[in-house]
């Protein structure tokens, strides 16, 4: 199996697209190779992240009559910084017109473990073979395609920024605990006993928060978060509290879209 890692940087994101071509993939699929038989690759990407993908061109499931094609992806951490990652995986056909594709949960924390993405039962191997001109070139090779969006670590310049920064920093982060009840926040995360209340459309700046809250139900106040450190999270909420030209930095107010500016906020953020 071979692997094509490209790579496009929308700061603070690393978007690695991989494609794999799995040649003779319809070889795999006839007896006597059997369920659970696999087609492994390894690849690396930027930022100390490497992973595995494994492709079962018929299942991994002996409890079932038909064959599903299905894919294990793992990827691991090298360093202990803090990583967040999420994974989509598509399969596309030749003319571009029809894809076949599944998106993963909301960002995982990768530190120094292995990760797991598992797609069984990703689409059924026998409409692959049917649709042989639409998903499979004239030698059987199958592409797959990856989608690995990577949250990097903060560089030096931002944690300069941020040292510069902590005076803000730090008054946000007693504002977001909200003990006097001035702020009216309307969304609150919940990582194990921790919980951190935020506004919506401030948080909406930072990529990662955007992804949750669009996976999330929009009636729904509390948002539950299993695979996050707390105080990770509680960084990504100021930061995106610092980017945001919906609050002043200087009279710490959210203010509520097509309200007068206050302070200065105008000249100095952009409100």
């Amino acid at each position: 199996m071979s692997v094509k890692v490209t790579q496009s940087i929308q700061k603070p994101l690393l978007i690695n697209n991989i494609e794999f071509a799995v040649e003779t993939f319809s070889f795999f699929c006839l007896h006597p190779k059997s369920r659970h038989y696999c087609i492994q690759s390894d690849f690396e990407i930027q930022g100390g992240i490497e992973g595995t993908i494994r492709v079962y061109p018929r299942g991994t499931d002996d409890d079932i009559f038909e064959n599903w094609l299905s894919i294990v992806t793992s990827v691991r951490s090298k360093t202990d910084s803090d990583i967040y990652a999420k994974l989509d995986v598509s399969l596309r056909s030749f003319d571009g017109l029809e894809t076949i594709e599944k998106l993963s949960p909301d960002y995982r924390l990768l530190h120094s473990r292995e990760e797991v993405w598992d797609m069984s039962k990703f689409t059924s191997t026998e409409s692959v073979l049917q649709q042989w001109e639409k998903f499979l070139d004239s030698c059987g090779t199958l592409k797959l395609n990856l989608t690995l969006t990577v949250h990097l670590d903060r560089s030096a310049n931002t944690w300069i920024s941020s040292i510069c920064n902590q005076p803000i920093r730090s008054r946000l982060r007693q504002m977001l605990r909200n003990k006097s009840g001035e702020q009216h926040f309307d969304v609150m995360f919940t990582i194990g006993k921790w919980h951190f209340e935020a506004h919506r459309r401030v948080i909406k700046c930072n990529p990662i928060l955007r992804s949750i809250l669009q996976r999330s139900d929009p009636q729904s106040r509390l948002i539950d978060l299993p695979n996050f450190r707390p105080e990770s999270f509680a960084n990504l909420i100021i930061d995106s509290y610092i980017q945001s030209n919906l609050f002043c930095k200087k009279c710490f107010i959210y203010r509520v879209k097509g309200t007068p500016p206050c302070c200065d906020a105008k000249t100095k953020y952009g409100c």
